[in-house]
């Protein structure tokens, strides 16, 4: 064991939650032991994630792979029994998975309109009614209560959507989005009750940055405020805690490096934290328990297919009131080298920048003091988060 210095508490504990960007960051995850792809269709069950078909620039696939957040892993599940796709749209209800439309080739225009639904207890697939709105792919789909709502899409270009109960295995068409405003490969995302679709492109000739709300109870769609980045296609979007996300994505292969939270109560969007990770078009993405996770993908500049996955987190997620209240750490401010020590078992510790980025993770530190290699990082300040059994806290050190 090492000498113990004399100790005192140098840092400041966080103890306030709230929305601001710079609380959230965005940390590598275990890479997919596949072909890299894009346009797979996710969904969560659990604290797993499910990627189901996709592209890899040669084939289109009919894989079935889960993500387990708890052990960082990937394993392939059963097939998708229907055909291959890409570009097809999932979403998760009651514990059940769900993919249906997608594009079944890459070289004639072999649109899909089946369903199917996919039951984690049993690794299994049912085929469940088919999709009446006709065969397309590139559409979106957001979850309201026990309901999915699935719309838009090419080819032609749509602007309608339905609505799929899972307990009737039922479609039932709903209001469309106004005439005039048909797309593809729009974002989309569910918040209070309420779904919301943005960005997207009609054909090659015209881009969208624009947002709607689709209220279920009055069955109508109003517009909202327009995500304040450039039009796009193909952007990442999921839910995270109370905001929607809408981020990255490609216009006229351009790729974007914005990312925006968007605030349903004032209606208005924030800046995210910038996407670390090469920049893409159609992600695959998912959430569960405050973590969303963004997958895969085009970088379509260079044509090159990824198969990376990146979490999306609140660093003070979790209340720190209870935990690790007296960890000694030291020295301040710090040169090289710094010194923690807590009576509490760490299981993470991670190192982030204040925009957000994780510049070191540790996992499962086993000495008693640990000793963190600071040398390489620039002056600043750094926020140290120390994840536990029980709970996290979150320390602000300065680095000279």
């Amino acid at each position: 064991m090492k000498t113990k210095l004399p100790w005192c508490l140098l840092f400041l504990l966080l103890k306030s939650v709230d929305s601001s960007s710079q609380n959230y960051v965005w940390t590598q995850k275990a890479s997919l032991p596949s072909q890299p792809r894009m346009g797979a269709a996710g969904f969560s069950i659990g604290n797993k994630g499910y990627a189901v078909g996709g592209y890899t620039g040669i084939a289109v696939l009919k894989e079935t792979w889960e993500y387990d957040s708890q052990t960082n892993t990937w394993s392939q599940k059963a097939d998708l029994p229907g055909s291959v796709r890409y570009n097809a749209s999932g979403f998760a209800i009651n514990n059940k998975g769900y993919v249906c439309l997608g594009w079944a080739t890459t070289n004639g225009s072999v649109q899909l309109s089946d369903l199917w639904e996919y039951d984690q207890a049993g690794n299994t697939w049912t085929a469940k009614a088919p999709f009446p709105g006709g065969a397309r792919y590139t559409a979106s789909a957001f979850v309201i209560g026990n309901a999915a709502y699935v719309g838009l899409g090419y080819q032609p270009l749509y602007n309608d959507f339905y609505r799929y109960e899972p307990a009737l295995n039922l479609w039932t068409q709903v209001a469309s989005l106004p005439a005039g405003n048909e797309r593809q490969s729009a974002g989309s995302f569910s918040l209070k009750g309420m779904g919301y679709i943005s960005c997207g492109n009609k054909a090659n000739a015209f881009y969208y940055n624009d947002t709607w709300q689709y209220n279920p109870a009055n069955n109508q769609w109003i517009q909202k405020t327009d995500l304040p980045g450039l039009a796009r296609l193909g952007p990442a979007s999921f839910q995270i805690d109370n905001m929607g996300f809408i981020g990255i994505g490609s216009l006229n292969n351009t790729l974007m490096t914005d990312s925006y939270f968007y605030n349903d109560s004032m209606n208005n969007w924030i800046a995210a934290p910038p996407f670390p990770g090469i920049l893409r078009e159609n992600p695959t993405c998912w959430e569960f328990m405050g973590m969303a996770f963004l997958n895969f993908g085009k970088h379509s500049s260079t044509n090159i297919f990824l198969n990376d996955c990146w979490v999306l987190s609140d660093i003070l997620s979790i209340s720190e009131e209870s935990s690790f209240m007296n960890v000694k750490i030291w020295p301040v401010p710090v040169t090289d080298m710094l010194n923690v020590l807590s009576p509490q078992v760490i299981r993470k510790l991670f190192i982030i920048n204040t925009a957000g980025q994780v510049q070191i993770e540790i996992s499962k530190p086993q000495e008693e003091n640990i000793e963190i290699d600071l040398s390489k990082l620039t002056t600043g300040n750094y926020f140290l988060k120390l994840a536990g059994e029980s709970g996290s806290a979150v320390f602000k050190i300065v680095k000279l």
